[in-house]
């Protein structure tokens, strides 16, 4: 190969940011939580620092005869109008709460997780000796994110003898285990899909034959069953009826292979994780009545000590205190950049997805990508990004991580966009109404949705019909 050297030109764009824009957004990052202890640790090192005593608004905060002034700012604020009919519908306001206040806010878990919710079980069993309650932990600690169990007794009560401190046996760590398999949700701690279904058919109520046949057909065909058209040799061999046989397969397919999936999300690592949400919407009489920005972080304020000493240049100590105090100046001001830009981030958020908020209909939802609140707030996309990660805001329909608002859009052919939830929930409607004798395939759903304006590939059909539990066709058709 001939080669040469020359000179080439090329134009690339790169997004250059500021040592200030760098620490802001080092800021945006942390959740309110995490910026409260930022806030103590630097008001611990910088000495230019001390949290701040409002005397103004203390003295402020009484009446003309010296009486304690007790109505709220929003009674003040409501005030101001005639009545309730003066007052505009869509009313927005910051809430930013001390850590004094008296609307004291507790640790909102994000889910209830799976070990919890078995140990909780587990200690209802007052017969459970301290060592079983040891050994259960462990267990417990072990179960995969689907629910199984896949690590032996004998390496489990290895890790019992040596972690814990104390000696236990294999047989003790598999009579726990049989403890743990009789728990909720059925089907947990089973070592694979086929014990985990026999686990689940052995909890059903009702002692009837398709009950009955499934457990059988589980246990002794599980490698046939699943590829269909086996029904009459299963029937024949069980001597049964071959509709016994469909029935019992109905029965098996109605199963979770999944006995976690409830707690999803959940890692070991991650198990009872606290969340404190970072935003707060709240509605009333069907409108949004308020955002508030939940603020833990303390109030901070530059010494006054240190702003009458750079007033005497001529101090042995005039650059301790100078470069302190501008540290302390630039700290607050970042902490005020922080609150700006995080408003105006669910602000926007809201202003999109206002129907949401107020309905709480997940259909409800609208396109959303990180260019469009780019455009409302004026924040790069990078910066964004990193300001919605782990942040969540308390809803009345529950706590939600701000990436929830943020939807991919599909086309139509109308020139709109909607979303992949409202294109499932029309695939759903599609599949609902199918001739259960000749159900569709994905390509003729696909086919469908594209007849109605939506583009869509046959791949992405799959995907949206797995998500909305759906069997491929040929699981689907009535036998």
């Amino acid at each position: 190969m001939k080669q040469s050297i020359g000179q080439r030109t090329a134009l690339t764009t790169t997004l250059t940011m500021s040592p200030q824009m760098l620490r802001l957004v080092s800021k945006l990052e942390k959740t309110d939580a995490e910026m409260r202890d930022d806030a103590l640790m630097e008001l611990e090192t910088n000495p230019a620092l001390e949290q701040a005593v409002d005397t103004l608004a203390a003295e402020q905060n009484k009446t003309e005869d010296g009486e304690q002034f007790n109505e709220t700012a929003d009674q003040v604020l409501d005030g101001d109008y005639g009545s309730e009919d003066d007052m505009p519908s869509y009313r927005l306001r910051v809430i930013n709460r001390g850590p004094d206040d008296n609307d004291y806010r507790s640790p909102v878990v994000a889910e209830t997780t799976l070990s919890d919710f078995l140990l909780t079980q587990l200690r209802e069993n007052e017969s459970l000796t301290p060592t079983q309650q040891i050994i259960a932990e462990y267990v417990v600690d072990n179960l995969e994110d689907n629910g199984y169990l896949t690590r032996s007794a004998a390496s489990i009560a290895d890790d019992v003898t040596f972690k814990a401190n104390v000696v236990v046996d294999t047989a003790q760590v598999e009579e726990v285990i049989d403890m743990v398999r009789e728990l909720d949700p059925a089907g947990i701690a089973a070592h694979d899909l086929r014990d985990c279904l026999l686990l689940q058919i052995g909890r059903l109520k009702g002692n009837n034959e398709a009950n009955r046949i499934a457990y059988d057909i589980v246990d002794r065909y599980f490698d046939t069953y699943p590829r269909g058209g086996n029904e009459a040799k299963i029937a024949a061999s069980l001597g049964v009826d071959i509709h016994v046989v469909d029935e019992a397969i109905k029965v098996v397919r109605r199963l979770n292979p999944k006995p976690a999936s409830a707690f999803t999300g959940e890692r070991n690592e991650d198990r009872g994780q606290q969340i404190m949400p970072d935003f707060e919407v709240t509605v009333e009489d069907g409108r949004i009545t308020g955002i508030a920005l939940l603020n833990s972080v303390p109030e901070l304020a530059v010494s006054q000590s240190y702003e009458q000493g750079l007033k005497s240049p001529s101090r042995g100590d005039y650059a301790f205190i100078r470069e302190n105090y501008n540290k302390a100046v630039n700290y607050l001001d970042m902490l005020k950049m922080r609150q700006e830009k995080l408003y105006a981030t669910i602000l926007a958020i809201v202003k999109r997805q206002q129907e949401y908020f107020i309905t709480g209909d997940e259909t409800c939802l609208v396109p959303m990508r990180l260019k469009d609140i780019e455009a409302e707030t004026g924040m790069d996309e990078s910066v964004l990004s990193r300001a919605t990660r782990n942040k969540y805001v308390d809803t009345p329909w529950g706590i939600k991580p701000l990436r929830f608002f943020f939807r991919k859009a599909v086309k139509h052919d109308s020139g709109q966009s909607t979303t992949a939830l409202k294109v499932r929930d029309i695939l759903k409607s599609i599949i609902d109404a199918e001739d259960k004798n000749a159900p569709l395939t994905d390509g003729q759903l696909c086919d469908r949705l594209n007849s109605e304006g939506f583009a869509v590939k046959r791949r992405t059909v799959s995907k949206y019909r797995e998500e909305l539990g759906f069997p491929p066709a040929r699981n689907r058709k009535n036998k």
